[in-house]
């Protein structure tokens, strides 16, 4: 495997939601931090492919016919990159869509609770919504000390879904499986 480690070019960009739903209602928890890194992992060989394409539910030949039309391009030279990686002209990234691991996020900046829908499919008056969006703030504060899911949760709510995005551009940095780049680390030692 190769190994790259993203990052955003501007702070304030990666945002961590989870999604939690009790009786119908969907309410998502959004966090934002001023930085976050990230390492992708690429496949290099047909094998690693194999492993990359079950992972995201295909087997190897769907993957193949799939992405034929980047294994036929002479341009194109890293084809499992090009496949399997971010593209550097994006600016919003869904980091589900890779075979990542986070390295750290720090410093967050907002956290807000947004409500979805309700069991019938209506909307929420302002009224309602404002009640639980601050219900859920209030479990979430109470839970500080002894694990915000865990506040949540023990009302009844069940976490559905987590998820990390980086809505910026992005570097794409080769490095070692856990995030480490050599040459920028003699650097910052003063080596």
């Amino acid at each position: 495997m190769k190994h790259y480690r993203m990052e955003p070019t501007y702070k304030k960009s990666v945002v961590e939601n989870t999604m939690y739903s009790k009786d119908g209602v969907i309410a998502t928890y959004e966090e934002g931090y001023r930085w976050g890194q990230f390492v992708i992992h690429i496949p290099e060989t047909e094998e690693e492919f194999e492993a990359w394409a079950t992972k995201f539910g295909m087997t190897l030949e769907e993957a193949n016919d799939n992405y034929d039309y980047i294994f036929n391009d002479d341009s194109v030279d890293d084809k499992y990159l090009a496949i399997c990686g971010p593209d550097l002209e994006g600016d919003h990234f869904d980091l589900d869509d890779y075979d990542y691991e986070m390295v750290e996020l720090w410093d967050g900046c907002w956290a807000f609770w947004h409500v979805a829908k309700t069991a019938t499919g209506e909307e929420f008056t302002d009224e309602e919504e404002e009640e639980l969006i601050e219900h859920l703030q209030e479990l979430h504060e109470d839970g500080y000390n002894d694990g915000y899911d865990d506040a949540v949760e023990h009302d009844g709510w069940e976490m559905t879904h987590c998820w990390t995005e980086v809505q910026s551009t992005i570097t794409l940095v080769p490095c070692d499986e856990v995030g480490y780049i050599e040459e920028q680390e003699k650097d910052d030692d003063g080596a």
